[in-house]
């Protein structure tokens, strides 16, 4: 459950290495939307989704976008029975653009 998943590498490592964390929204930035991304664990033999993992997928979201950032990073964990997974890891931010100048 990772719409990120088909992004190339090259797209991938981009993504993660353009778009930048934030704490608070920067001044002159405009917001642009909320991201969301997820992993399902399914299995005790499949290692368990990670926090660090989840929050590249938000930055890859993030940049298609056309984002420069994200900020209000929210990630936790939720039943994934409805999913057939034992528990999603998700998350959520708000991307933004900075200005250029």
């Amino acid at each position: 459950w990772n719409e990120q998943s088909y992004a190339s590498l090259k797209d991938q490592r981009e993504a993660v290495r353009t778009v930048q964390q934030y704490d608070t929204l920067p001044a002159g930035a405009q917001a642009l939307t909320e991201v969301s991304a997820g992993r399902c664990h399914r299995s005790f033999v499949e290692e368990a989704p990670q926090e660090a993992t989840v929050l590249n997928d938000l930055k890859i979201a993030a940049y298609a976008q056309g984002a420069d950032g994200i900020t209000d990073v929210v990630i936790a964990k939720e039943s994934g029975l409805n999913r057939n997974c034992w528990y999603v890891l998700t998350g959520k931010a708000r991307a933004f653009t900075l200005r250029k100048g």
